[in-house]
């Protein structure tokens, strides 16, 4: 199928939809661990450099995409990108967003967000408690950290 794939000269948009499914699966497998496979009920707390900044109910996951309750407990002075696309509503409490280009809002309960993996922003709580429901896709890539006071990145 890759030699039919890559032979054909005119793309056609179901021809693309079929070379980007596939691209997708291929990255999907190289990030899937076994644990994900099936998740039910599962926490998790990420910490940053003054402590707890949130923590991840994950309610189901099957195959990499997870439904989550996201309780945010603190703000943060780097910029990040996640390893996952994922797409949230605030459900309590309000927070800050800041993206990398400039761009900033409040998220407030009903709001819904998208972001790619490769979207990089900045959540500060504003209303504690703050919780949003996010709904996420398989890993595709590593997370990675902005910090433009001094100009640092890591992955």
């Amino acid at each position: 199928m890759r030699e039919k794939l890559s032979s054909i000269t005119g793309s056609t948009p179901i021809l693309r939809l079929i070379k980007n499914t596939r691209d997708f699966l291929i990255q999907w497998h190289k990030y899937l661990k076994p644990k994900e496979l099936i998740t039910i009920c599962n926490k998790k707390t990420v910490f940053g450099t003054r402590g707890a900044l949130m923590s991840q109910f994950t309610i189901l996951g099957i195959m990499g995409f997870s439904l989550r309750i996201h309780s945010f407990y603190e703000g943060e002075e780097e910029y990040h990108s996640h390893p996952r696309h994922f797409v949230s509503v605030g459900l309590v409490g309000s927070y800050r967003e800041k993206l990398m280009s400039g761009f900033e809002r409040i998220i407030k309960p009903g709001t819904f967000t998208f972001r790619k993996a490769t979207d990089t922003h900045n959540v500060t709580p504003i209303k504690l408690p703050c919780i949003t429901l996010a709904l996420t896709t398989p890993v595709i890539r590593q997370w990675e950290k902005f910090n433009l006071k001094n100009s640092t990145y890591e992955t």
